[in-house]
């Protein structure tokens, strides 16, 4: 074998160094109209008077394969390689249409035409190609001299595929011009895009495969492997105990046989055994020994006892029989006829007959010997209260209800479980039960449902489906209703579209279309301009039941089919508006046009009547606030003359106050009483004995009235000297507060507008009206509180008995 593997390495070697794909050109056309060279001279060096060259070029070409360069380099090597032809023709030539002689000759030398670059790697697909015509100045066509000159140079960059296709080529540089075609193809056993991949198909001993077109091995029928070397055995051969050399065989190994090596061989000499694995000899039953060979179970084997008689092996080959009662010898083969070989058991007496012999049995014996065994009713053997009585065969039991059996040990449960079907009642009787069925159901069990679909209750053509104790009817179409006896009337859906009539026929309905429509339920509009009414390449537009023809210029009519003169053209041109709006308002309707119409009066009339109404409240709410504000001026003017009086009064107690107050924080933080009106619209009424309020601590707040506190003061009430204080002294002050300040109410006015009194002119106001009304009477209340202070100690009050001073709950003095 290793002689084979090195041949094996030689042939790949010398496979890769061979041929793996070919470049190709070939040459169509060339042209060389002046017969000129690159440096635009005449080739033959001949010129004419009027410049035109005498004589032609030789015209040989040279090919040049490379790598892909973005910028050609024609100095540098063909990497991929090159070629150059022979003298192919003059200035012009078209190989493809030459003579007998030069396409004989071409297809002789190969190099010639087509021109072939073999390449021994991956074509990389990219690739530069030069191509360079020369005049050759030998006269040896077969010459490759290198006496020659540049006549042209054609130069292409790109990509090209491995592909049998010719892709065409052209260029023309002025007065010169060449075609030629070129292609790359894979040589023979070389596959993929870049020829890369080798597989040269084979059938020997080394494989047997063909390949595909990428160049994947393809393993031929009844082989496989990665070289497709190994056979494929028959179907269902045991691989592992079988093998084969040729496709669609399986031959077994030693120890298997059968068509798919699956079944095992007996070790040789083995006669009554059998095998699980190869060579095994496991012994039958009733068999032994190394081959299996030995009986060891006469018994089964040969079965030699006759009459139901019992065998048993006593060793190899020997057996005894145990005879049935009536049989006797060695195999039971002899019946017994009469008494004398006492066939009778347990102890019974045989009585020969006339036919033979008969057995009386003892109590508790039965059977033709006597061999059976009895239950009396000694044994008490029924159960459950069963009734025992005695006969020849043994006991006998009457068993209860819901017992049954020989000795009543079983339970009748005839209900357990439920033998009625379909949720039938089980109703247990004394041996048997009955069943209590179901709506819709019958039978012993329950297990018949009753057909309610019996004498079809279905009308008109209705199928009739069974249920349970109901039916279904399913109706034809055209009826409804539980056996389908109703008519469907489907014009009740409106079937009919655009105002059509609905008219009921059998199974169905008809619509009575309106003019212009048609279709089943009328919901297709008949277009009227199908017909081409319109003339003369006017422009027809479908209406309901109608159609309009819009004309062109110089036609009139209703299907445009009258000409009109040229001075009528511009009266028709200018009166298509308003002939437009006369078309669209033939088909409104008349109640539709009085729809419009109203709707265009009533809409701005509406639209009028809100704005004035809106404009009518707006100035009414205005002259209701001036005249609220007018009354809320005039009603603060009274209040302001009532709240004189009150300061007055409130002037000389704040004096009393602060000379008997240990310290000046009482009325510290007062401010001025202020009259507020509210922005409720109605009146108030207060009165001034219950509805006036202190303001910060400037006047005293109580329950009776603004000036409550002073009501014990009076002439005739004289404070004790040591025990006098501010609520005393306020409270003596009433007396002559209502003497002077008569009951009074003050009203708030209808205003949104709240009025602030000035506390500096109220006060002064209020103590010059009071001092002009009693100048007596405050001369005698200011002697009266001095006296009280004299005679009362008063702690820390020197200083406001000594100097009076002016806070913001104080009036003003003038």
């Amino acid at each position: 074998m290793n002689w084979i593997s090195f041949f094996i390495c030689i042939f790949l070697t010398f496979s890769q160094i061979t041929c793996s794909g070919l470049f190709e050109l070939k040459l169509k056309s060339f042209r060389n109209d002046k017969g000129v060279n690159s440096l635009n001279r005449c080739c033959s060096e001949k010129q004419s008077i009027n410049g035109l060259c005498l004589g032609s070029c030789k015209t040989r070409f040279r090919v040049c394969l490379k790598q892909y360069q973005a910028e050609v380099d024609t100095t540098s090597s063909c990497t991929f390689g090159s070629a150059a032809t022979i003298i192919l023709g003059d200035n012009t030539f078209n190989l493809t249409q030459s003579s007998i002689a030069l396409k004989s000759q071409l297809q002789k030398d190969s190099r010639i035409n087509p021109i072939r670059f073999p390449f021994e790697f991956t074509w990389p697909g990219a690739f530069t190609l030069i191509v360079e015509a020369y005049h050759d100045s030998s006269n040896d066509s077969e010459s490759r001299s290198t006496t020659e000159s540049l006549i042209s140079r054609f130069s292409i960059q790109g990509e090209l595929s491995v592909a049998a296709n010719w892709t065409q080529y052209s260029s023309k540089q002025l007065t010169k011009e060449i075609e030629f075609e070129y292609r790359v193809t894979c040589e023979s056993n070389y596959y993929g895009a870049g020829c890369e991949t080798l597989c040269r198909e084979r059938d020997d001993n080394f494989g047997h495969y063909a390949c595909t077109a990428s160049g994947q091995r393809m393993c031929l029928s009844g082989w496989h492997g990665n070289y497709c070397d190994k056979p494929r055995c028959s179907v269902g051969c045991n691989l592992e105990h079988g093998h084969c050399e040729k496709p669609n065989e399986c031959i077994c190994k030693a120890g298997w046989k059968g068509p798919n090596c699956d079944e095992c061989e007996v070790y040789p000499g083995c006669v009554h055994g059998y095998c699980v694995k190869k060579w095994d000899c496991i012994c039958k039953e009733g068999w032994g020994g190394l081959f299996c060979n030995q009986d060891l179970n006469f018994c089964t084997n040969h079965k030699p006892c006759h009459n139901g008689g019992t065998c048993t092996n006593t060793g190899q080959g020997s057996y005894t029989c145990k005879c049935p009662p009536g049989y006797t010898g060695v195999d039971c083969e002899v019946k017994i006829k009469d008494c004398t070989a006492n066939p009778c058991l347990n102890n019974a007496t045989c009585l020969d007959t006339i036919d033979g012999y008969k057995c009386e049995c003892n109590y508790g014996w039965t059977g033709k010997h006597c061999e059976t065994q009895t239950v009396t009713c000694a044994s008490k053997p029924c159960l459950f209260g069963g009734i025992c009585h005695d006969s020849n065969k043994g006991a006998g039991c009457d068993c209860p209800t819901g017992y049954s059996g020989k000795f009543c040990e079983t339970h009748v449960q005839n209900c357990s479980p439920n033998p009625c079907q379909n949720k039938g009642e089980c109703i247990a009787v004394k041996d048997h039960y009955q069943c209590q069925c179901a709506k819709g159901f019958r039978g012993l069990n329950c297990e018949e449902n009753i057909d309610d679909c019996h004498g079809n209750p279905c009308k008109n053509g209705g199928t009739c489906i069974d249920g349970i104790n109901q039916y279904q009817c399913k109706c034809v179409s055209g009826y409804t209703g539980e056996n389908c006896e109703k008519r469907v009337d489907f014009c009740l859906t409106k079937p009919c579209a655009n105002g059509g009539s609905c008219i009921k026929v059998n199974n169905g309905f008809q619509c009575i279309c309106r003019n212009g429509f048609t279709g089943n339920d009328c919901s297709q509009d008949i277009d009227e301009c199908l017909s081409s009414p319109c003339k003369n390449g006017a422009t027809c537009i479908n209406r309901v039941n109608s159609y309009e023809c819009q004309c062109i210029d110089g036609f009139q009519g209703v299907n445009c089919d009258e000409a009109v003169s040229s001075q009528l053209v511009h009266q028709a041109s200018t009166s298509t508006y308003q002939e437009a709006q006369i078309g669209r308002s033939e088909n409104l309707t008349f109640i539709q046009i009085i729809l419009i119409a109203f709707l265009s009066i009533a809409v701005p009339f509406v639209a009028v009547c809100g704005i004035t109404v809106i404009v009518c409240m707006k100035r009414k709410r205005k002259r209701e606030q001036e005249k609220d504000d007018a009354e809320a001026r005039k009603q603060n003017e009274q209040n302001a003359s009532h709240i004189t009086h009150l300061h007055q009064h409130h002037h000389n107690s704040i004096i009393a106050i602060k000379r008997t107050s240990n310290s000046s924080n009482a009325l510290e933080n007062s401010t001025h009483h202020m009259i507020k009106n509210t922005w409720d619209k109605s009146v108030n009424n207060m009165n001034m004995s219950n509805s006036v309020s202190m303001d910060d601590g400037c006047m005293l707040n109580t329950n009776n009235s603004m000036y409550g506190a002073m009501s014990n003061f009076n002439d005739n009430n004289n404070a004790s000297s040591a025990g006098i204080n501010t609520s005393q002294l306020l409270s003596s002050t009433d007396g002559y507060q209502s003497q002077i300040v008569p009951q009074q109410t003050l009203q708030r006015a209808k205003s949104q507008k709240q009025l602030n009194t000035d506390p500096a002119v109220v006060n002064r106001a209020s103590l010059i009206m009071h001092r002009q009304q009693h100048p007596a009477k405050e001369i005698t209340l200011d002697k009266r509180i001095s006296s009280m202070l004299g005679e009362a100690s008063w702690s820390g009050n020197s200083a406001a008995s000594t100097s009076r001073q002016m806070d913001r709950c104080s009036p003003p003095h003038i």
